[in-house]
């Protein structure tokens, strides 16, 4: 965390924020010119880092997720960039395409034609598990 250091003989007579030199304290002009510098130079930045730290925490940490987002077959397609057909494909165990990774699809009734949803994270995981698994295929087997 940035310092601030000071010295005083006067009030405020010279002060040092990482390497930036703050300007002779005179009179309240000053101070609020020194505040603003402050602010400027060591909060906004040190506030930006903080807030991008935690939305990488919140993207990663299963706490954050919503467990009750689902997607529907044509969302899913379109998430995906696939065809319907590729998205069978890769489902049926006979396929040279098949991915036993897939998430396990939940039907919403009982009724043979219920319509059927994929967990959004579970799909958003296994998206990422796919992107780590291509890379380390590109690199010779290193992620």
């Amino acid at each position: 965390m940035p310092q601030l250091s000071t010295s005083c003989t006067a009030g405020f007579t010279n002060a040092r924020v990482q390497d930036h030199s703050l300007p002779p304290l005179h009179d309240q002009l000053d101070l609020e010119k020194a505040i603003r510098f402050i602010v400027e130079t060591v909060l906004f930045p040190r506030l930006d880092n903080l807030s991008q730290s935690i939305r990488d925490l919140a993207a990663n940490d299963h706490r954050f997720v919503d467990k009750t987002a689902v997607y529907r077959l044509p969302v899913l397609l379109k998430r995906l960039g696939i065809s319907k057909s590729t998205w069978y494909a890769w489902k049926n165990e006979k396929s040279a395409s098949y991915d036993p990774t897939l998430p396990q699809a939940i039907k919403l009734g009982e009724h043979p034609r219920s319509p059927v949803v994929w967990r959004k994270h579970e799909i958003e995981a296994w998206i990422e598990a796919r992107a780590i698994a291509s890379r380390a295929s590109v690199n010779g087997g290193a992620a």
